[in-house]
């Protein structure tokens, strides 16, 4: 859940951050399912049909065709418990952006509490409704690949930032739809709609809890169009991303690179999360899904060895997983961390495992190019990896094995991850 207290929105000084690589990130955590309200669901299908009957509706931004510096486009899936927090904290965060010829800020808005959806362009404390569409399914893939086209096609700019909004956990799924029978997102969806659309986004920030998950980032890099991921590690309080924060340089200055951008996105969060005590454990991470595509070969090599090393090596494995940083409630760890006990433990010395963790542990450091972290949180170190075991592998073995990439054997275009879990639960 987006969880911890409440907090007013104020510009805090800016924290002390633990920062890597020049790039400032911090981490989310969990956000529980929500419950699921009875109401008349609308099938995608009347979407695509309003899109073709509706009149066209052009920006004032885009009309005759400029081409702006930036794009900064919020996927909203707040047809759930969450739409509070979009009215409330995100909504408020956005009209506090100030004005840019030169950025374009739109959000497609689905809310719980109304049928139907809204286009919504933000400029300088005003918002404006562009376009109405009928009730549609926000945790379906394919609305968010028309997004992205939507997107591309009315906000032509040089470079795009895309945020999805809403519940999110980790490999599970992002983007939860009560009113199409709690719909979401699963990564392989994900991935799918990324090259369908086939638009190049140079951040893909989540603003959903526990998505800097390595499975997450491999969907991303096999996508083949995102540069940048940010994301966190655990929980992302209710009030989600500091909009106005984050996004107050790059209105000043619009010819920001996206490594620039990236570095702003941090400090923002950075600079509200620090002064609120209850936030304590945040952070938030950048990475480079394209490092990430370039790991692949020694996240392959560390997963075939961890698993040749079973039962053998079953006890170390175990006693390192005690000593790592996860976010609380799930067996979501820290896979720098991870990694790094195992190559270090006296145990795996000599042994292809202790090697293959070190190599794996230097090739996905180099691809996070930024924490932001509290003292509490300073062990996140960028992306986590699910390591189920005990009640957590039962309850979600069949789930990570049928449906995320990362899991599948290597002769099928994964790292052979579930191999390993399954050898490792299998007494």
């Amino acid at each position: 859940m987006r969880g911890g207290g409440g907090g007013g929105r104020t510009a805090a000084a800016p924290a002390a951050l633990a920062i890597q690589g020049g790039i400032g990130m911090s981490s989310q955590a969990l956000r529980p399912a929500s419950a699921r309200p009875a109401r008349t669901v609308a099938l995608f299908a009347l979407l695509l049909l309003a899109l073709l009957v509706a009149p066209a509706v052009a920006s004032a931004e885009t009309a005759g065709g400029a081409q702006a510096e930036w794009t900064f486009a919020v996927y909203v899936a707040a047809d759930n418990n969450l739409e509070s927090s979009w009215d409330d904290v995100s909504l408020p965060a956005l009209l506090g952006v100030p004005a840019s010829a030169d950025v374009h800020i739109v959000a497609l808005v689905d809310r719980l509490s109304t049928q139907g959806a809204e286009l919504i362009e933000f400029e300088g404390g005003a918002q404006n409704v562009v376009q109405t569409y009928p009730e549609s399914n926000m945790g379906d893939g394919a609305t968010f690949q028309w997004f992205l086209d939507k997107v591309a096609s009315d906000y032509p700019s040089r470079n795009l930032a895309v945020t999805m909004w809403d519940h999110g956990y980790a490999w599970r799924y992002v983007c939860q739809d009560d009113t199409s029978d709690g719909d979401r997102i699963t990564m392989p969806e994900l991935r799918v709609a990324l090259a369908g659309a086939d638009v190049d986004i140079d951040i893909l920030a989540f603003d959903a809890c526990a998505m800097a998950d390595i499975a997450v980032a491999y969907e991303l890099a096999l996508a083949d169009t995102v540069d940048y991921m940010l994301a966190s590690e655990a929980m992302v309080p209710l009030d989600g991303y500091a909009y106005d924060l984050m996004l107050a340089p790059l209105a000043d200055d619009p010819s920001r690179s996206p490594e620039q951008l990236l570095a702003d996105m941090l400090a923002g969060w950075g600079a509200y999360y620090a002064p609120l005590s209850w936030a304590k454990y945040t952070c938030l991470s950048a990475v480079d899904v394209r490092l990430i595509g370039e790991a692949t070969p020694a996240l392959k090599d560390w997963a075939a060895a961890l698993t040749a090393g079973l039962p053998a090596d079953q006890t170390v494995y175990r006693e390192v997983l005690k000593k790592v940083w996860r976010p609380s409630s799930t067996r979501q760890y820290d896979l720098i961390g991870l990694a790094e006990g195992l190559a270090a433990d006296p145990a795996l010395a000599g042994k292809p495992a202790g090697a293959a963790s070190a190599a794996a542990a230097d090739a996905v450091a180099a691809a996070v190019v930024g924490t932001s972290t509290t003292r509490w949180s300073a062990e996140a170190r960028g992306l986590t990896v699910w390591w189920g075991n005990k009640g957590d592998w039962n309850y979600y073995a069949e789930a990570f094995g049928a449906g995320v990439t990362f899991a599948l054997p290597v002769d099928d275009g994964g790292v052979g991850w579930y191999e390993l879990l399954d050898a490792y639960n299998a007494d």
